[in-house]
C-alpha cells in the first residue's frame, strides 16, 4: 500500500517534493477509490459497503433535478444547502 501511495505522490507532486503534505489528502482519496482485481472492489466499497460518489456525479444528479423539477441551477443549489443544513441539525439532535 506504501508503494503505491508514494507512487501516487511522485506523479502529483512538483519535482522538490515540498508539497507531499498538501496533496497527501488527494492521492489517499485515489488510492481508496480506485478499483482493485484482487478483491473485485475499491477500499472505500469494502469498508463503508458501497460504493463512492464522485464529486461530479453529485453535481450531475444534481443539475438532472433541477431540469426535471424546473428549477435553475443557482435554486437547486440553494435547495440543497438547506437540506444540508437540515442533515446537519438532525446530527446534531441525534447527538
Amino acid at each position: 500500500m506504501n508503494k503505491v501511495i508514494e507512487s501516487i505522490l511522485t506523479k502529483m507532486v512538483n519535482m522538490d517534493w515540498k508539497d507531499w503534505a498538501e496533496r497527501l489528502p488527494e492521492a489517499l482519496w485515489a488510492y481508496r477509490t480506485t478499483w482493485r482485481n484482487s478483491t473485485i472492489h475499491t477500499p472505500y466499497e469494502l469498508v463503508y459497503g458501497k460504493q463512492v460518489l464522485l464529486p461530479i456525479e453529485f453535481q450531475i444528479k444534481t443539475f438532472i433535478t433541477a431540469v426535471q423539477l424546473g428549477l435553475d441551477l443557482y435554486e437547486a443549489q440553494q435547495h440543497h444547502l438547506l437540506q444540508l443544513n437540515e442533515l446537519d441539525e438532525f446530527c446534531r439532535d441525534v447527538v
